[in-house]
């Protein structure tokens, strides 16, 4: 058994724990949309030259069932969904430092 694709595993694992709090430290300095396009073109290059490999061919899906939902993946999986998250993250970050808690006012 190759090691090799356990060790792309576990470099992508820590790619992702470091995610977080990366994300975190960005989002002071670029909107969730600019690092959501970050995240992705990262991640495109990463996988570009694996992908390209055989002539991208096998990338294509070859039914039309295929090709819409690889681009509903696109869309909510390459686009919505990144900038949900970070949006979110940012809107936790802004409460927490106006001291925002949960509950009743003066409930803290």
């Amino acid at each position: 058994m190759s090691k090799l694709p356990i060790s792309l595993a576990m470099l992508a694992a820590a790619l992702f724990g470091a995610a977080a709090p990366a994300s975190k430290w960005l989002l002071a300095e670029i909107s969730p949309l600019q690092l959501a396009g970050l995240l992705y073109l990262g991640a495109a290059r990463g996988a570009a030259p694996l992908a390209l490999r055989g002539g991208g061919r096998a990338l294509v899906p070859r039914s039309a069932a295929g090709r819409w939902r690889l681009g509903g993946a696109i869309a909510l999986g390459g686009a919505l969904g990144p900038e949900s998250t970070t949006a979110a993250t940012q809107r936790k970050r802004r409460g927490a430092e106006r001291g925002a808690g949960v509950g009743p006012a003066g409930a803290r």
